[in-house]
């Protein structure tokens, strides 16, 4: 089985079984109450809050399984984690 996903440049076939996905990208304007459902089952739920003085709130539901980074401490973990795997080489 194939799922055909979006690309900017073509579409691709990708082979359900082989459980090899490219990264997907999705632009989009949500108001406020609305939201996004991620992941293969849906289990991933991500809802616009309210936006005030150009700050966003979000509201990201996902299974217990599944950590929620912001994206700069999440940088800064793997910064960290690549020193620290390099001083043990």
């Amino acid at each position: 089985m194939s799922i055909i996903q979006k690309n900017s440049d073509k579409n691709h076939a990708i082979d359900k079984n082989s459980l090899i996905f490219k990264k997907s990208t999705l632009i989009l304007t949500r108001k406020i109450g609305e939201g996004i459902i991620l992941g293969p089952n849906a289990e991933i739920e991500i809802t616009i809050l309210s936006n005030i003085n150009g700050q966003t709130r979000i509201q990201v539901e996902a299974p217990k399984n599944c950590p929620i980074w912001r994206d700069e401490i999440y940088k800064n973990h793997l910064t960290h984690y690549q020193k620290e795997k390099k001083l043990k080489e």
